[in-house]
């Protein structure tokens, strides 16, 4: 029994990462998916849908036994169906994707800056860094959705450059320019009428608003109707709105 392609995930729903995964089990004919928790309970179109087994367990305790599971299961799915190529998104699953056997030529996707993401502030996290220093450079591709991470994996974990690829997350512009259509006969057609630059991202370090809340507050010098919307929350919640402040930038907190 064969698969084309196997795709490894935390889950279909959440961040950019997933996001990617669930498009490819969408997109893929003759795939399966392995995820880590479907939260969503979400069925891919195209792709036969696994999850491992026990996620729902949160304990620090178990963590360790946790994820021993799902590389033994990964490694089972994969002596089963032989996929031609392994893909794989965010740390848990990349490191799974290159400790198991097998699996064909294995693509690894990296979302995050690793030195940014993890501290080091506790054990599991110098874990992951660990591995991956020494599995990422086993890569057949290691695929950045950043020019920064691409830098981050030559430089700091050994990936051979001809081995990255530089790819960023798609954007579904022709479904968002339908949508963008739609209108409700109330008072949201209002609000469509208005013109927006919409931010969706944690508030931490690595998403950067420093830098787009600066671009923004040019722009509107000569756009003084376009509105700027950010969506998330974050350790760096406060210190944003008080850099919007800074810059003249009114708030309207919901």
């Amino acid at each position: 029994m064969r698969c084309k392609v196997l795709i490894l995930s935390t889950d279909l729903s959440g961040g950019g990462a997933e996001y990617v995964a669930r498009l490819m089990t969408d997109r893929i004919e003759q795939s399966i998916c392995i995820l880590f928790e479907n939260k969503k309970s979400i069925c891919p179109e195209k792709s036969r849908l696994y999850v491992v087994p026990g996620s729902q367990i949160d304990k620090r305790l178990f963590t360790l036994v946790r994820n021993i599971l799902r590389l033994i299961y990964i490694q089972i799915i994969k002596l089963i169906y032989r996929p031609s190529i392994t893909i794989s998104h965010l740390e848990g699953p990349n490191i799974a994707n290159l400790l198991s056997i097998g699996g064909g030529r294995r693509f690894i996707f990296i979302h995050n800056k690793l030195n940014s993401n993890y501290d080091g502030s506790n054990r599991f996290d110098n874990l992951k860094l660990f591995l991956a220093r020494i599995l990422y450079q086993r890569a057949h591709l290691a695929i950045g959705v950043s020019r920064e991470i691409c830098r981050e994996m030559i430089e700091d974990y050994a990936v051979n450059q001809e081995r990255v690829r530089y790819l960023a997350n798609p954007i579904d512009t022709k479904t968002t320019k339908i949508m963008a259509q739609a209108r409700f006969n109330d008072d949201r057609d209002l609000i469509l009428e208005t013109r927006y630059v919409v931010n969706v991202a944690s508030f931490t370090d690595q998403k950067n608003h420093e830098l787009l809340i600066e671009v923004y507050s040019q722009v509107i010098e000569s756009q003084a109707d376009l509105k700027l919307v950010l969506l998330g929350d974050g350790e760096k919640k406060c210190r944003i709105k008080d850099i919007c402040t800074e810059k003249g930038i009114v708030i309207n907190d919901l």
